[in-house]
């Protein structure tokens, strides 16, 4: 995986502990199954596709969420000739970066939400695996962030900015650039970024979980109902680093 993507997604795992969706305006659900690939989460089936039913825990309360990378970032707001605080209803954000992979992150009405009753799904898909249909390789989303409205820009040069023109009926207070009501376009940029600015309906944020390998190497003594063994549910969580690996 290229060095620019590495670093936004090991920034954002250890300060979040959740993957960065990639491409950043890519469309995951809850339950989907796929492989970890060249830094992604590739999908290629669902859990609903192979008959297993499952709910989720249900949505948290939203929450705002802004992060830029530890260095190499810099905005500033121009309304009008001057800055100016709180903004008024038009204003034209600089950002720039100065390091391959830094990035900006800012998400609005950010929820939550996870797999529920992991035990029976356990054992659905312990089932699925033993009858050869579900492969030791697969991932699968148990956890995954919503966002209604996102700005996340990652920069793939060491020299790159954007210039992001916000208007608004209304003022504009603070620094719009997850605000659904406000239209966001982009002016001017330079060099190589890649980026979602304004999206709506983002999935930015997501976990997954396979079959441990202990399992996998012994599904002889596993009984087809009651799959856990010593009490653990027979998955485990992707780490960081499987996914950059992969």
């Amino acid at each position: 995986m290229a060095a620019p993507v590495t670093l936004y997604q090991e920034e954002m795992h250890a300060n979040m502990g959740f993957f960065g969706t990639w491409l950043p305006g890519d469309l995951l659900h809850l339950g989907d199954i796929g492989v970890l690939e060249g830094g992604r989460f590739r999908p290629q089936t669902t859990l609903t596709e192979l008959g297993v039913k499952f709910t989720g825990t249900g949505k948290g309360s939203p929450q705002n969420l802004q992060y830029t990378s530890k260095s190499g970032t810099s905005v500033s707001v121009k309304a009008g000739a001057e800055l100016q605080m709180p903004l008024p209803a038009s204003a034209e954000i600089d950002i720039k970066f100065s390091n391959e992979g830094a990035f900006l992150f800012h998400a609005s009405n950010v929820t939550n939400e996870s797999l529920a009753d992991r035990l029976t799904l356990s054992d659905s898909v312990c089932s699925l695996y033993l009858n050869g249909r579900w492969r030791k390789e697969w991932y699968l989303v148990e956890s995954l962030y919503s966002a209604d409205c996102g700005t996340i820009i990652i920069s793939q040069g060491s020299s790159t900015s954007l210039v992001i023109g916000a208007s608004s009926s209304f003022p504009l207070g603070a620094l719009p650039l997850a605000d659904p009501q406000v239209r966001l376009s982009v002016s001017s940029s330079s060099g190589k970024v890649v980026q979602v600015v304004g999206g709506r309906d983002l999935r930015p944020l997501y976990s997954c979980i396979r079959l441990k390998e202990t399992w996998l190497g012994d599904t002889k003594v596993v009984p087809v109902r009651g799959t856990q063994r010593d009490g653990q549910v027979p998955f485990q969580r992707a780490s960081i680093t499987e996914l950059l690996n992969s």
